[in-house]
């Protein structure tokens, strides 16, 4: 567990950061951007390389890796040598560009406060998640059944089995048969899959790792870099600060638990990066030379999830029009020219991601519909009820518990320090940033009308209009906000205490900052138990996929045919984690249906499966269609395992029962709800009796023409 735990955080973090310190920047924000930037790489690298059909591996992504160090390398020598030329001398005063001649070790210090935040954030979420589902009947490779996890573990086998990690050829994996053009990002997948490939864990195992370290890491980083944004400057209470702010976001439900329940990974993951990239693409003003790493962390979260981007730049704009435009980074450049030297910088970044998003975007244009489709409105919710639920983060499944008000209401108070304190032109855009993240989840529980509505739709219907997804944004701004309230109560104590008694005011400081943290991971761990169990264990208790479906896998694994031919399963009942646990090929690796017409093999064995087996008297060779199309998806054997995942829905209606009197299938394995149907075509009647007496259940006679002794019923 520890070397998987370890391992993990490494890939994510190393290799994008050491691509980012190569091309120039310092090595706090390095790792800050390693995640993204190592997503950048997985996912690009897996779009590449499937344009041209070669394979994705542990060798090639490794190449892709190393030409993009090349060209980091080459851009920190080229920025390097034209400062040189031009004799520049950097001499602004924000957290960034601090002067050279700053103590070293005093950035270390500062560095090392806001880290161990973060560390012991991760190490509480981690602990938190990882110590319930690990306890569980199957430890780490208990399977949460839920909708998205299904087809992240499904791409995770595929991936690994197939080398294909392409975004825009995602349809290859879905649509079984048609192989149908589908858009869906890849990065997580992809370098998820390079990590398997070097951990070798089970999927089913891997895809558990994968779905709480990466947010654990991530989260609270998302909320100490923003804090560093908001207060831009280098000094210890911003280091106190950010270190807080990762530990209150720890303690919120809405940013870890309920993303691992819904099972929104990597959207997860994508907007908790996209914050740390807005707080070091607003940096570029008054560091250019960031740029190369700017787009290339803008590349990564786009490779994650489309909606960051559209994250980043909501932010960005706000960022820019209350604070940028009024206050210039070089004002020494004459009004005009140097508000447009701000946006044309920042546009330098966004432009070359953006030409590398677009053509993997543009895939994906005919499935806007079915996301704009979406809609998670809540019925009979007045306005004043969206507002509050929205400001207080009462959103899907963290409203079955309270609002979190010690944080909400330190909140409060470290916006009103930012807002009222004596350098507040700098940090008065966080009021309309939080007022702006509370109105998109407002529109998402309640829609607006008329023109209003439509013009917040154009950014919530990239998020599917979901009030837990549109959430997070306020909860990271809660998280800064908190820290900063916090470490300024402590800088304010610490002020009083040097006035009265000298050399006392840093240790009283510092010790109320360890004893607020302290408090607020109790807190947090605390409060968020009941969370943590509905989110982490809940999932992994239901019994859409049971034990008896787990005996099934297994028994079904042994069988050679069950390798050679495909299993048909019913969608809804999820019964394809057969292939991302047991490596056995299936017609849907999800419980989302394929495209696939009603004249396609696919319906037509799915609602006519029971017709198998009986002749067409049409046909010169008697064989009709359903046969016909069982043989066109290469289909061994039927599964079915009711009931499905949908409790307020009708699930499809797979004509199973008929399957007992049609002549073309054997029922072959039995055992509670599960029962499976060799397809006489392939299976011979000498195995087809050796598969019946190893059933757990005795299996009543059937019409079938498959018992090597001829007999019927």
């Amino acid at each position: 567990m520890v070397w998987a735990i370890v391992s993990l955080a490494a890939l994510l973090v190393i290799p994008g950061a050491v691509v980012v310190r190569a091309s120039g920047v310092r090595t706090p924000w390095a790792l800050a951007l390693g995640p993204a930037v190592t997503f950048g790489i997985a996912g690009t690298a897996g779009w590449a390389l499937g344009a041209i059909d070669v394979r994705f591996t542990l060798v090639s992504a490794s190449i892709c890796w190393a030409v993009t160090l090349l060209l980091a390398l080459c851009w920190s020598g080229g920025s390097a040598l034209i400062r040189r030329r031009r004799g520049s001398v950097d001499r602004s005063v924000s957290a960034e560009t601090q002067p050279p001649a700053a103590s070293r070790w005093r950035e270390l210090g500062y560095g090392l406060i806001a880290s161990i935040g973060v560390i012991i954030a991760a190490a509480v979420l981690t602990w938190t998640a990882i110590g319930r589902i690990a306890s569980m009947s199957e430890g780490m490779a208990t399977i949460q059944q839920g909708w998205d996890t299904l087809w992240h573990a499904s791409v995770l086998r595929s991936i690994t089995e197939d080398g294909m990690a392409s975004a825009t050829r995602m349809g290859e994996i879905q649509n079984v048969e048609t192989q149908a053009v589908s858009y869906y990002p890849a990065a997580w997948h992809a370098f998820g899959a390079l990590w398997v490939l070097i951990v070798r864990l089970p999927i089913t195992e891997a895809v558990n790792y994968l779905g709480i370290i990466i947010p654990a890491v991530t989260i609270p980083t998302a909320a100490a870099a923003l804090t560093w944004r908001i207060i831009d400057r280098r000094k210890l209470s911003t280091a106190v600060a950010a270190g807080v702010a990762a530990l209150v976001s720890a303690a919120l439900p809405v940013l870890m638990p309920v993303g691992v329940f819904v099972g929104a990974w990597p959207y997860q993951v994508s907007i908790a990066l996209a914050i740390t990239v807005f707080a070091f693409v607003t940096s570029l003003p008054h560091a250019p030379q960031r740029i190369l790493s700017a787009a290339l962390s803008i590349i990564g979260i786009g490779e994650l999830h489309p909606a960051s981007v559209p994250t980043v730049v909501m932010l960005g704009a706000i960022w820019w029009l209350c604070y940028r435009l009024p206050r210039p980074a070089h004002p020494e450049l004459g009004a005009v020219r140097a508000r447009l030297y701000d946006v044309a910088v920042i546009a330098a970044a966004f432009v070359p991601a953006v030409a590398v998003l677009l053509p993997q975007w543009l895939t994906g244009t005919s499935q806007t519909e079915d996301v704009r489709a979406v809609s998670a409105e809540v019925d009979d919710l007045d306005r004043f009820d969206a507002w509050y639920r929205g400001a207080t983060m009462l959103t899907r499944h963290t409203e079955e518990f309270r609002p979190f008000w010690p944080i909400i209401i330190l909140g409060f108070i470290g916006m009103a320090f930012l807002v009222f304190a004596g350098t507040s032109r700098r940090r008065v855009w966080v009021v309309p940033a939080w007022f702006v993240s509370v109105l998109m989840t407002t529109h998402a529980l309640n829609h607006f009308g008329g023109v209003p509505g439509d013009i917040l739709a154009l950014y919530t219907d990239l998020h599917y209009s979901t009030p837990h997804r549109l959430v997070m944004v306020t909860a990271y701004l809660y998280s800064a906000f908190a820290g900063i309230a916090v470490a300024w109560g402590c800088a304010w104590a610490a002020r009083i205490s040097e006035s009265k008694v000298p050399s006392t005011g840093r240790v009283l400081g510092l010790s109320l900052a360890t004893v607020s943290s302290a408090v607020l991971v109790v807190y947090g761990v605390a409060s968020n138990a009941s969370a943590a169990d509905f989110a982490y264990k809940s999932p992994r208790e239901w019994q859409i996929i049971s034990k008896a479906d787990l005996k099934a896998f297994d028994w079904l694994a042994k069988q050679p045919e069950a390798h050679k031919y495909r299993t048909f399963t019913n969608p809804p009942e999820g019964s394809s984690w057969m292939y991302a646990r047991n490596d056995l090929p299936v017609v849907f690796p999800h419980y989302d249906w394929p495209v696939a017409n009603k004249w396609t093999a696919t319906s037509m064995l799915y609602w006519h499966a029971d017709y198998l087996g009986f002749p067409d008297p049409d046909r010169p060779d008697g064989v009709n269609d359903v046969d016909r199309s069982a043989r066109k998806l290469n289909v061994g054997f039927i599964y079915l395992s009711p009931p499905g995942i949908w409790d307020s829905k009708e699930d499809l209606e797979f004509p199973g029962e008929g399957l007992w009197v049609a002549p073309g299938v054997t029922p072959v394995y039995r055992d509670r709800e599960v029962t499976i149907f060799a397809f006489n075509d392939v299976i011979t009647p000498e195995r087809i009796d050796e598969m019946r007496a190893s059933s757990p259940e005795v299996i009543p006679p059937s019409a079938t023409r498959g018992w090597s002794d001829g007999r019927v019923g």
